[in-house]
């Protein structure tokens, strides 16, 4: 973890947001801070070579919502034009 990022309750606005209930869960608080690509979702691998689990996850989440949002607009505009 970097320096500065792990502080104790009183100066850490997360854990004090969380404690005092008014925003985030103790889910929010347990997750590790990670600043790699992968951690956000970046998909490094190929199909040629072979993509690892977590990137297959963030692919087929990215597919799925790029599903949806045609969808929703293809409705909404269909909507529009009547």
């Amino acid at each position: 973890m970097p320096v500065g990022l792990h502080t104790s309750f009183p100066d850490n606005n997360l854990q004090l947001m969380v404690q005092s209930g008014a925003k985030g869960s103790t889910v929010n608080t347990m997750q590790p801070y990670d600043p790699a690509p992968g951690a956000g979702g970046f998909v490094s691998g190929r199909f040629l070579t072979g993509i690892k689990p977590q990137e297959f996850f963030f692919h087929c989440m990215a597919g799925r919502e790029g599903l949806v949002d045609t969808a929703v607009k293809t409705s909404r505009s269909g909507y529009l034009q009547r």
